[in-house]
């Protein structure tokens, strides 16, 4: 799976976090938390593609 991340400005930024810090919809804020991770340069894990 590739993942794209493409620079966000400042408005998208702020929208993010104010979706972080009020929206109460959980997977709206999961969403919120990556895409702002992935704009401060944290990468997923890499796990192995088949097991053992």
């Amino acid at each position: 799976m590739v993942i794209r991340v493409r620079e966000i400005n400042d408005e998208e930024g702020i929208k993010l976090r104010r979706i972080v810090r009020h929206h109460p919809g959980a997977i709206e804020v999961k969403r919120a938390q990556v895409i702002l991770a992935f704009v401060q340069g944290f990468t997923p894990p890499k796990t192995p593609s088949s097991p053992g």
